[in-house]
C-alpha cells in the first residue's frame, strides 16, 4: 500500500481524476437545489434540463473510442483537462456575470462531462501502469481517493452554501483548474515536454 501511494505515475493520475470528481460532486450536490430552489424550476423542468448532460459525457466517450489510436493517452489528457477548465471557467464567468437562465448552470457542464469521459480511462489505465499483482490494490485505493476528492468538496460547499451559483462555480472551475495543473506538472512532465503521439 506504502509503495503505491509513493509512487509518483500513480499520484499524477489520481490528482488529475481526483480533481475532476470533486466538481462533478460539486454539481451533483449543488445543482438540484439551485435550479429548483434558487431558480424556481419545475421538479419535470429540471428532470428535462439534467437528462441533456449524458450527452456531454456520450460525445467524450464516442471521441476517445474513435480517436484513441490516433491521438493516444497524453493528448486525451490535455484535451480532456482543458474540457475541464473551460467548462468551470464558463460557468464561473456566467455566475459573476449574474445571468439568470438556468440554462447557463447546465450548459457549461456539457464540455465539463465531455472533459471529464476523456480523462477518467486514461487516468485508470495510467494509475495501474506501474503495478502488476498489486493492480487491484492500486485500483481500489484510485477509487477511495476519488471519493474522497468529492467528498471533501461536497462538505466544503455544505459549509459555505448561501443559495447563490458562486460556491458551486468556483468550485467546478477550481476541479477544472487543478486537473489542467495536475497534467501540465505532473503527469506532462513524466512523459517529456510534449504529448505522447
Amino acid at each position: 500500500m506504502i509503495e503505491i501511494i509513493r509512487n509518483r505515475v500513480f499520484v499524477a493520475y489520481v490528482m488529475a481524476s481526483g480533481c475532476a470528481m470533486g466538481g462533478m460532486a460539486a454539481f451533483l450536490n449543488s445543482s438540484p437545489g439551485l435550479l429548483i430552489g434558487t431558480f424556481g424550476l419545475p421538479p419535470g423542468t429540471f428532470g428535462l434540463l439534467f437528462a441533456c448532460l449524458p450527452f456531454g459525457f456520450l460525445s467524450g466517450s464516442i471521441f476517445v473510442g474513435r480517436y484513441a489510436e490516433r491521438l493516444g493517452s497524453d493528448r486525451f489528457m490535455m484535451i480532456g483537462t482543458s474540457a475541464l477548465a473551460i467548462g468551470g471557467l464558463c460557468m464561473l464567468g456566467f455566475a459573476l456575470f449574474g445571468l439568470p437562465d438556468p440554462r447557463m448552470l447546465v450548459l457549461p457542464m456539457m464540455p465539463y462531462l465531455f472533459g471529464f469521459a476523456c480523462i477518467i480511462p486514461q487516468c485508470s489505465s495510467g494509475a495501474l501502469t506501474p503495478f502488476g499483482r498489486a493492480a487491484g490494490t492500486a485500483s481500489s485505493l484510485q477509487g477511495f481517493v476519488q471519493s474522497m476528492f468529492g467528498a471533501i468538496t461536497s462538505a466544503l460547499l455544505a459549509i459555505f452554501a448561501n443559495g447563490t451559483l458562486y460556491p458551486m462555480a468556483i468550485a467546478i472551475s477550481a476541479a477544472g483548474i487543478a486537473s489542467v495543473l495536475s497534467y501540465v506538472f505532473l503527469i506532462r512532465r513524466m512523459h517529456g515536454s510534449a504529448p505522447a503521439r
